[in-house]
């Protein structure tokens, strides 16, 4: 939608996507966070402290990636997909030690085994 409708230029198709990978991020944290009775200003809070690190790690190298692979490449191409996945794996094995290490220190909760739930 940034480069092909609005035609923004790269700077700002990765700025676009950025903010709606934010967004949609800190909406899957808020939103569990109310549904379990926490406060709506108590949720935000803690899914600005809690995932604003890990998208951000995320997403600069993931969009980074993406846009030195593939540079100008189109939807249609083999080399955007390839791109796409290989980029978003490098954000994920980035983005991996900044959760374990929020985790560590308690600013995030660790995986829970859902049996003792």
């Amino acid at each position: 939608m940034a480069a092909g409708i609005l035609s923004l230029p790269t700077l700002g198709v990765a700025a676009t996507t950025f903010a709606c990978a934010y967004l949609a991020g800190f909406a899957l944290t808020v939103g569990p966070l109310v549904q379990e009775g926490e406060s709506l200003a108590t949720a935000v809070t803690d899914a600005l402290y809690s995932e604003t690190p890990s998208i951000t790690v995320m997403e600069v190298t993931a969009i980074g990636t993406d846009i030195w692979v593939t540079g100008e490449a189109h939807i249609g191409s083999v080399l955007f997909w390839s791109g796409l996945i290989f980029s978003l794996s490098v954000g994920l094995l980035v983005a991996y030690p900044v959760n374990v290490g929020l985790a560590a220190v308690g600013v995030k909760g660790g995986t829970a085994d859902p049996r003792q739930a």
